[in-house]
């Protein structure tokens, strides 16, 4: 084999089967281990050197374990390593060893990945639409014809469309293949079996096969081939059942769940001091699941991990499932950071960049940093994403001098820029791979976070995902910045991360993982009819009839029946104890249990959960109760100071929502995190129809004064003009909208995509409010004598508020009318003592020192749904008089005993929050807190059960 070959087994071997650690390395003070769970068969065989061959790497790592644990309780202080590997180890070494000179080179999964996408660009017939999903697609099928050797199927014609193209595609990959002298790793059994059957060939004298469920055709001819080489393969002997399983039916999931970590409780405790069992869990479902088993098995298990003061300490269980490596925080830190080289990061992305402490070398910077973020996110424009240039262009110059955050973002972009990151330069991918830690450097990257091992175990998966993509080299393509990026992005995602094993007492894992290992005790969750036995779906690039007659996996439903009452029997026989489990129903309905559980358990008797706990001597598990963390004060509560305003109207409609709301909003100055949107936000639409009303109406200098005024217009047929020019005027001047119709000092011009929709949004604005106005004209007379007026000297009780009105208009009999414009939905029964929802126009009314109040409306402006609505004391004399006596507004009118009523509301809700009632108590239960900016400030979520909100749609003042 050449080097170049023996250096691509040695990565492949390594990238996939990493290094664990050593067994032997356990210290003998610590533990005092249980008998050996080797069978007398297999303990024998790993003594005398033969070499051992399991289904899965979870397998041979734990043969390897179970074997060191064994010599140290012989008392050997050394011992000679068994040959123990998985398959696919097993193969890389027999390449990597005994392969011939003219041995072909053996694409890594990347490698093929990309030339299946060459070979399907070539497809000039196919229009595809994610051509990376479509070339996985290829090669997964392609394995499978190889695994089953089904490729002679590809001489016959293929009818469905996608085969067709599939087999074209299949046919030029060979060619290419055959060309250059490469293979295809899905291939490698059936080109050793064909070397071993023509060459000398070195094996063992025996090979002891261990947890295969499962022998593809392409194994079975290997193996056959290594058999007439003179070696002996053997199965080690089926383990006896040692008793039947316990059968157990749950009322649903969770409850499944939470009988499994009671059990495992007890299992741990009886295990006696210093001895540490081995419990599978096994699970078909693992990976929907997994967040549940995790929460309901720490609080069972392990309690004191949600202590976020207490030490990192290891959890009495780990889990078999990796995650994607993209989805590793300090990979995702570096993976954004190179993507903001080349297009802008989401506003969300940005924030959790800035924030995640990888870029930043300390506490303080990070803080800064966090600074920085909401600066940026208050003054958000209309986009929600930020290129690199921008977010260094929009930094103010004292904090591009003072943070180094700033100036390393800054020293980044200039060397992304001499090595052509931003431009269409073309390199081989082994110099982008040397590029990027280069790149990630210029930021500090990793940070000033303290070194742990997911950190350092993830690091050394990126090194070695850059080397694999470096070995994108062997066909002599380059790459564009952006392109080797994109396949870097595709190939984390792809790359499953998982940290190494600790060793810990419960093994959580799928029930394909299972296979070949032994327990001290096993549970198997979810075995109902929807989870067991497997199924899935046939390749949709290969017919149907090929994967039938081939025997591939979800071919027919007979063959994972087939493989799932194997994998059932064999379960059964791995632990002394074994209990199946499997829940009535869930959230779609009634479940049975899986009719393979006849298999192991013929009489198929399932206990309750009641029914488990009494046989098992195990107590109900009851909810945690709710804690509430007190803080000690020692100044007291401080009394807001009354010569200090407290803010506008919303200070009272918070402490009426929840009081705690009001506290932490005004004397802890907590606040939401702002967000961009694409376009206008509400507020931001709201402020312009304010705006655009007040150019209107103003008595000073607006357009209209009177409903004379406005009947003139009409008459005139000027209404429609009026509106537009008033809106265009508004539109230019306006912070939110004037950046975007006149190029600045420097040039800038705002792009068409900005202009048009702004554009659009005028002509929406226009026909509300043309709308509107002619709605306006059927009122009864009025003059309009202020507009976003202040209203002076605003005290409720002794409290100190700052307020304006929308609008006072003055009607006959020198009568006053409050309006407020509303562009969402209201309800005047938000208005209703004693936690009034929206108290903004009863506090105008009682406190506003306004004079001769008749009335107080909104004006609900939008589309479709435009009207008053509120409490007038005449209404169809004062506002509209062509009302129905069934109005609303004409059955409750605006009287002093209604006022009296909202100022003895205001008065009581103002009172609490001088005195600093900061109680958590939400007026409408979950529905109040549901758009609520500071859940994780009072964490109610911690109390579990939160009210029913109140019947709010009552209607009866509408």
């Amino acid at each position: 084999m050449t080097p170049h070959h023996s250096a691509q087994a040695k990565y492949r071997q390594e990238s996939e089967h990493p290094k664990q650690s050593t067994p032997s390395a356990i210290h003998p003070s610590v533990y005092t281990w249980p008998m050996s769970r080797l069978s007398p068969e297999l303990e024998d065989a790993l003594r005398v050197g033969t070499l051992v061959v399991t289904a899965n790497p979870r397998a041979a790592r734990w043969l390897r374990y179970e074997y060191a644990m064994r010599m140290r309780e012989t008392g050997r202080q050394a011992w000679k390593t068994p040959p123990i590997h998985d398959w696919n180890a097993w193969l890389d070494t027999l390449v990597r060893d005994h392969a011939p000179p003219d041995a072909p080179l053996i694409l890594t999964p990347l490698q093929e990945e990309q030339l299946w996408l060459r070979v399907q660009q070539q497809d000039e017939e196919l229009a595809v639409v994610s051509p990376a999903s479509l070339g996985s697609l290829a090669a997964g099928a392609y394995a499978l014809l190889s695994s089953y050797e089904a490729h002679a199927s590809r001489n016959y014609s293929w009818d469905q469309l996608d085969a067709a193209h599939f087999r074209q595609w299949a046919a030029a990959f060979d060619h290419e293949c055959d060309t250059r002298n490469w293979l295809s790793a899905s291939r490698l059994e059936s080109w050793l079996a064909e070397v071993i059957s023509t060459s000398n060939f070195p094996l063992p004298e025996e090979i002891l096969l261990v947890g295969f469920d499962r022998v593809t055709p392409a194994q079975r001819s290997l193996l056959d081939a290594i058999a007439r080489h003179s070696s002996r393969i053997a199965h080690p002997a089926s383990l006896k059942r040692h008793q039947q399983p316990q059968l157990i039916r749950a009322a649903d999931l969770r409850e499944e769940i939470t009988l499994c970590a009671q059990w495992l409780r007890q299992q741990l405790a009886s295990s006696g001091a210093g001895v540490t069992p081995r419990i599978g869990v096994v699970t078909p479902a693992l990976e929907s699941v997994r967040p549940e088993i995790d929460r309901i098995f720490r609080q069972i298990l392990a309690p004191e991990s949600s202590d976020i003061t207490a030490p990192a300490r290891g959890l009495p269980f780990e889990f078999s499932l990796g995650q994607p490596l993209a989805s590793v925080p300090i990979i995702r830190a570096a993976l954004l950071l190179l993507r903001w080289l080349v297009a802008p990061l989401a506003e969300e992305e940005l924030t959790w960049l800035l924030l995640s402490g990888f870029l930043t070398t300390n506490d303080a910077e990070t803080l800064t940093a966090a600074r920085l973020d909401a600066d940026l996110r208050a003054n958000a424009s209309l986009s929600m994403e930020i290129g690199l240039s921008g977010f260094l262009a929009r930094i103010p110059e004292r904090m591009t001098a003072a943070h180094p955050l700033a100036l390393r973002i800054a020293q980044l972009r200039t060397v992304a820029e001499a090595n052509g990151v931003n431009s269409e330069e073309r390199h081989p991918p082994s110099r982008w791979a040397e590029i990027v830690p280069l790149l990630l450097r210029q930021t500090g990257f990793p940070g000033g976070r303290a070194a742990d091992a997911v950190r350092y175990q993830a690091l050394a998966r990126w090194d070695r995902l850059l080397d694999d993509l470096a070995l994108l080299d062997y066909d002599g393509r380059e790459l564009s910045f952006f392109g080797f990026l994109t396949v870097l992005e595709r190939h984390a995602t792809g790359t499953l991360f998982a940290l190494e094993s600790h060793d810990a007492p419960v093994q959580v894992m799928g029930a394909l993982e299972a296979s070949g290992q032994s327990f001290d005790a096993l549970w198997f969750l979810g075995l109902d009819d929807s989870n067991w036995p497997l199924r899935g779906s046939t390749h949709p690039l290969l017919p149907p009839a090929v994967q039938i007659h081939a025997g591939m996996p979800h071919a027919t439903p007979a063959l994972d029946l087939e493989l799932s009452r194997a994998i059932t029997l064999s379960l059964a026989s791995s632990a002394p104890a074994v209990v199946f489990s499997c829940a009535q129903r869930n959230r779609d309905g009634d479940l049975r249990p899986s009719p393979l559980l006849a298999a192991v358990a013929p009489e198929l008797r399932f206990l309750t959960a009641s029914e488990w706990r009494a046989e098992n001597a195990l107590s109900p598990v009851a909810a945690a109760p709710f804690v509430v963390e007190e803080i000690p004060d020692p100044t007291g509560i401080l009394p807001w100071p009354v010569e200090r305003s407290a803010g506008g109207a919303d200070v009272l409609r918070d402490q009426a929502a929840c009081p705690f709301r009001a506290f932490a909003t005004r004397r802890l100055h907590a606040r939401e995190l702002n967000h961009s949107e694409w376009g206008l936000t509400a507020a931001e639409r709201g402020n312009l129809l304010h705006t655009v009303l007040e150019a209107i109406w103003s008595p000073d200098h607006g357009r209209l004064h009177t409903l004379n005024d406005l009947l003139a217009v009409q008459r005139e047929n000027r209404l429609s003009a009026l509106v537009e020019e008033t809106i265009a005027d508004v539109f230019l001047k306006h912070p939110s909208t004037a950046p975007f119709y006149a190029p600045d000092e420097d040039g800038y011009i705002p792009d068409e995509w900005t202009r048009a929709y702004l554009d659009s949004e005028q002509r929406r604005l226009t026909r509300q409010l043309i709308d509107w106005l002619r709605y306006e004209s059927t009122r009864a007379p009025f003059e309009v004598i202020a507009t976003e007026e202040k209203l002076i000297d605003v005290h409720v009780g002794d409290l100190r508020l700052n307020l304006r009105g929308d609008r006072v208009d003055q009607l006959s009999g020198y009568r006053n009318l409050l309006i407020d414009y509303k562009t969402g939905l209201v309800s005047v029964a938000d208005w209703r003592p004693p936690r009034p929802a929206d108290p903004q126009l009863p506090l105008y009314a009682a406190f506003g020192n306004i004079d001769d109040i008749c009335g107080v409306v909104f004006a609900r402006i939008r589309a479709g749904e435009s009207g008053f609505l509120g409490q007038v004391e005449d209404a169809k004399s004062l506002l509209l008089p062509d009302l129905a006596a069934t109005s609303a507004l004409v059955k409750y009118p605006y009287t002093d005993v209604v006022r009296e009523e909202w100022t003895t509301a205001l008065l009581d809700l103002a009172a609490g929050f001088l005195r600093g009632d900061a109680m958590v108590d939400p007026k409408n239960g979950a529905s109040t807190c549901q758009h609520c900016p500071l859940p994780t400030l009072c964490r109610v979520a911690e109390t579990r059960v939160l009210a029913q909100p109140e019947d709010s749609n009552d209607g009866d003042l509408e």
